[in-house]
């Protein structure tokens, strides 16, 4: 009992749960219809297994990313929009008392 102790029960449990719905569909299904041969009611648990699966991925899905908002066009500025500046001539920071 050891090992299966260790097995984590909620990987597993929606698996089979999802397994014995299908199964049950399956035979409620075949015999609503009638369906006379095993082989008829394997293809239709399959089918309702891959249906599930399906379902699954539908809700799971992300939506898709927005795409970028458009901007006008983008204008050259010649030579800037501030005036010239000469940091040889700037002396607003020689009293400081930390270096940065």
């Amino acid at each position: 009992m050891g090992r299966f102790a260790t097995v984590r029960r909620t990987e597993w449990v929606p698996g089979v749960a999802i397994l014995v719905v299908s199964i049950a569909l399956a035979i409620l299904l075949g015999s609503a219809i009638q369906l006379g041969s095993w082989a008829a009611y394997v293809g239709l648990i399959v089918a309702l297994v891959l249906l599930f699966g399906w379902l699954e991925r539908r809700r799971d899905a992300r939506p898709l990313p927005r795409p970028p908002r458009s901007r006008g066009r983008l204008k050259a500025v010649e030579g800037g929009r501030a005036a010239k500046y000469d940091l040889s001539k700037d002396d607003s920071t020689d009293d400081q008392k930390y270096v940065m």
